[in-house]
């Protein structure tokens, strides 16, 4: 099976539509980062129950939620 996209470079719609196409790999390395290995990096010497740190988790919850909700399921992308 073959798929073949094509962008009018010179047609603005087209142009954002061929730059998302371009960094998807891209994105989807900056979530995978971020749902593995940011959260940990951020609340390194935090105690858990510090504001900070229920800070933090909440934000990756947050993340985490919206990821379930657009079926995002980032380990599938980075293979």
């Amino acid at each position: 099976m073959k798929a073949r996209l094509e962008f009018d470079l010179d047609d603005f719609d087209d142009k954002i539509a061929h730059e998302r196409c371009i960094k998807s790999l891209d994105m989807a390395l900056v979530i995978w980062d971020l749902t593995h290995n940011a959260h940990r990096g951020l609340t390194n010497g935090f105690d858990e129950d510090d504001s900070y740190h229920r800070g933090v988790d909440a934000v990756f919850s947050k993340l985490e939620e919206l990821l379930n909700e657009y079926n995002v399921n980032i380990d599938k992308l980075i293979v």
